[in-house]
Order: C-alpha cells, then structure tokens, then sequence
C-alpha cells in the first residue's frame, strides 16, 4: 500500500472517531464569524474565503507567517462540539487543502487545551488519552494535506509542532529539511524547529545558530534573521543565574527584535516592580507594533484600572474581547460590577461582558456571573445556578471558583452545609497556589491538616472529615506513631554510624 493511501485510510479512522465523538447534535454556534459559517455547514462560503489563499502565497502575495495567521479563528475557537462540522467539511471537500488545515489547527487548539488540564492535574480528568487522538489527527491530517497543495509550507509548521509535543526530534529534522527545500526562506518553519529544538533542552544551541545562519545565507529578510538570533540569545538567557543580568539581556532581545509578546512581558514585570510610568511604555508600544496582539490591550487595561483611569481601560478591554480575549472581557465585566476606577456600577453592563467572557472561554466569567447571581443583580439569585457555575469553573482549574465553592459548602450558602466538600475544593485551591484556601483548611481542621497522607490527597482529606470520630482517632494514632517509628528508625541509624 503507497503512503498516501495509507494516510487516507488513517485520516478516515480518525474522522470517523471525531464523528463519533461530536454527533450532529451536539452542534453549538461558533465564537467568530469564520466558525459560525463552519457550525452552520456553510463550507462552500468557507472554500469561497480560503481558498485563494494557497495561490496568493505560491505567487508571492502573502507571507507565510500570514498564511498562517489567516486561519487563527479556527485555532482559537476551541468547542468540541465543532469537531462534526470539521469532519463533513473535510469529507465535503476531500481535495481541498484549506479544510484539511483548518481542521488540523482547531485539532491542534483542543489538544493545547488538554494538555494544559492535565498540567493542572484537574480532578476526575485524565485527559491524556484525548490529547493523544487529537494529536493523531492532526499529524494525519497534515500529512494527508502535503499531497493537496504543491507548496504546503505552513503544514510542514504544525507537523514540527506535533513532533516538538511527542518528542519525536528526528521527524523534527525531516520535515524542516523538505520545508526548505520547498521553500529556501520560509520563516514559519524555521521560527517552529527553533522552538522545537529548544524545547528538547538538552543544551546544545548550535543547531539553532544553524538555522539562523542557513536562513541569512539564502537571502532571508534581514530583521527575521536578527530575531532568529535574538531567539538564541533567549536560549543563553536562562542558563543565567542572576535576575538582574537575565533582565538586562531581555532588553537587548527586545532592542534586536521587538515583538509584542516581548513587550508585554517586560511590560509586566515593570508592573510587578510597581513601575507604572515604564509598564504603560511598554504596553503602549507593543499596541503599536502588533494591534491584533489581545493581551497588550488586557494589560494595558488592567494597568490603567490600577491608574483609577477606567474610562479609558473600557474601549482596550473592549478591544481584547473583540480579539477574542476571554480574560479581557471578564475583566471589563468585573469592572462593571466593582463600579471602580471612576467607572459607575453597572451589572447589566457586567453581565453582558462577563457572559461574553464565558463565551470565549475564560473560567474567571463563570465566577463573575456566580457573583451576580449571589446578589441578585442583572441574573435571578439561584443556588443551584451558581453551584453550576462555580463547579463547572472549578472542575477546569480556576482556583479561585475552587475557593468559592468550599466557602460555599462551609456556610451552607444555597447548598446543604458539608464541611467535607469545603474542606475537598480548598484543597485543589490550595494545590493551585491559592494561600487563603490553605488557610481556611487549616481553621477547619487544625493540625490534621498535616498528617502526611492527607496533605496533598484532596479525597482523603475530605474523607477524613466525613469520618466517624474513631476513624478519625485512628488515622491520628497510626500516624503518630509511624512517625515515631520513622523518627527511631534514624536515631538507630545515626547512633550505629
């Protein structure tokens, strides 16, 4: 059986799959214009949009950077329930090269997604076995789509980055060497095997210095190449020990290649240093280099809430959400509600912003709206709605939704007093780094707290508040003397020695 074949017959499988996994009827609307046109099955509107975007690329028109970015919405729009819509895209247009990448990016987007819940260790998730399919499909599908375009450039980049995810660095190689042979100046494939290479982390730069100096020597733009350098640079910065000195070496990253993302990071860490004057510097810069760049509008919003000039943080909050920014339409909800800042109360204007929030994916928006159902304003009082809401936030990670929740639990507040669900959700909130939770279980529970195995086991620990008093007095006991046991244990051993 030839390759290609091959790969059509996984690329079925795996449709099928999705299929499976994402009925027609769990069909949602999509966040962005391009999406609603996908979960509406409008895909020759679709094919009408991208399709002219291979040729504008083949004949010079369009950078391959661009190319790229022009399917964001896809990546970006990270529903589940819009995995059908990909499929019979796909099976609709078999040959068209457009859909195959489009759904390779939103695949991509919702494995990203997986793995950073599996990061957080969320409770009852295991979400390796997803994140593995997706990845599954979007290899296949990039592979399916080198057959559909004669220069596939940007393909080549999500096939890197899939390799990079799976530490598969040979196939790193491979298709960074068929890329540039395809195209000698290509800057998407190049910048993705430089992260790639760098996430290996084994120390070895020189093949990144390769990279940048083959891209110079095939007449590559001259200010990608500094920032391709600069991206070494970066590299030798974190072997640094001193701050002071890893600072001063991100000032000479940004006076070589300034980027938004760059900006913004000093941006914040001038913020963090309460220095606001050179913080806004930098946020107002990084809005003029990149005005598609949503975070630089969010911060530069946050900061002028923190300047009591709320009125000009509105339109940049705005301005983020319309970039499809959660955070920044929750935080321009939240500004609504607190009425701060100079900005009147307005919980219709919260409501709206913080709904649009949950729309895009924010977990802070569920909070937001639980807050205005506790009081009532813009939304009914509802306990069961805000349990909903808390839950459905804390189940995802957020930590302070996972406080909430445990506060609610321990007052009773629309829901049946259980010292045991309290003490279960301050516990992850704890885990996430949330010090007033740990505080609070430690209110509740005094010393127990400490016993070994409850510390960092949220069920036991909940477990052991539900407990009968003798279950108790005997989980105290065991471990008491486990611990003197261990203790005796060492002193025996010193004494020997």
């Amino acid at each position: 059986m030839n390759t290609g074949r091959f790969v059509a017959l996984v690329t079925l499988a795996l449709g099928a799959f999705a299929a499976d996994r994402a009925t027609a009827d769990d069909r949602c609307e999509g966040y962005y214009e391009d999406t609603r046109l996908l979960a509406a099955g409008r895909y020759a509107e679709l094919e009408a949009r991208y399709g002219a975007l291979p040729a504008q690329y083949r004949s010079g028109r369009l950078k391959d950077r661009d190319y790229e970015w022009s399917f964001w919405q896809f990546r970006q729009d990270r529903q589940s329930c819009l995995d059908a819509a990909f499929v019979e895209w796909v099976g609709a247009y078999p040959r068209s090269y457009v859909a195959a990448f489009a759904r390779g990016v939103h695949e991509f987007g919702m494995a990203g997604d997986l793995r950073d819940q599996r990061r957080r260790a969320l409770p009852g998730l295991d979400a390796r076995t997803e994140e593995a399919q997706r990845l599954a499909i979007v290899k296949a599908e990039m592979q399916r789509s080198l057959e559909l375009d004669p220069k596939p450039i940007i393909s080549y980049g999500l096939l890197i980055d899939v390799a990079s995810i799976t530490r598969d660095l040979p196939a790193v190689h491979v298709w960074l060497a068929r890329a540039v042979k395809l195209e000698p100046r290509t800057e998407v494939v190049r910048n993705r095997a430089l992260w790639a290479l760098a996430r290996a982390g084994d120390g070895d730069l020189a093949p990144l210095r390769g990279i940048a100096q083959d891209y110079r020597a095939k007449g590559g733009d001259p200010q990608t190449a500094t920032c391709m350098d600069a991206f070494v640079v970066r590299q030798e910065m974190r072997a640094l020990q001193d701050m002071d000195e890893q600072w001063r070496v991100f000032d000479r990253i940004i006076e070589m290649c300034p980027r938004a993302e760059d900006l913004v990071e000093r941006g914040n860490h001038h913020y963090a240093s309460k220095r606001t004057k050179e913080a806004l510097e930098d946020y107002d810069r990084a809005v003029g280099l990149d005005a598609d760049y949503a975070p630089a509008w969010r911060w530069r919003g946050a900061l002028k809430v923190v300047l009591q000039r709320g009125d000009q943080a509105i339109p940049d909050f705005e301005r983020a959400a319309a970039l499809g920014d959660g955070d920044g339409a929750t935080r321009l909800g939240w500004l609504y509600f607190n009425g701060q800042a100079r900005v009147p109360q307005d919980h219709e204007k919260a409501r709206a912003a913080c709904e649009r929030g949950m729309e895009l994916g924010d977990l802070e928006a569920y909070r937001c709206l639980a807050n205005l159902r506790r009081e009532g304003k813009a939304l009914p009082r509802d306990g069961a709605e805000i349990r909903k809401l808390l839950e459905t936030a804390a189940m995802a990670g957020a930590k302070s939704a996972q406080s909430d929740l445990g506060e609610m639990y321990f007052r009773g507040d629309g829901v049946p007093k259980d010292d045991a669900r309290a003490v279960y959700w301050w516990c992850w909130a704890a885990r996430s780094g949330h010090e007033p939770a740990r505080y609070r279980i430690g209110e509740v529970m005094g010393v127990d707290a400490m016993l070994p195995p409850l510390e960092e086991d949220c069920e036991a620990l909940a477990a052991f508040v539900d407990a009968p008093w003798y279950e108790r007095w005997y989980t105290r006991i065991v471990y008491f003397w486990a611990i003197v046991w261990k203790t005796a244990q060492l002193l025996w051993g010193s004494i020997r020695t």
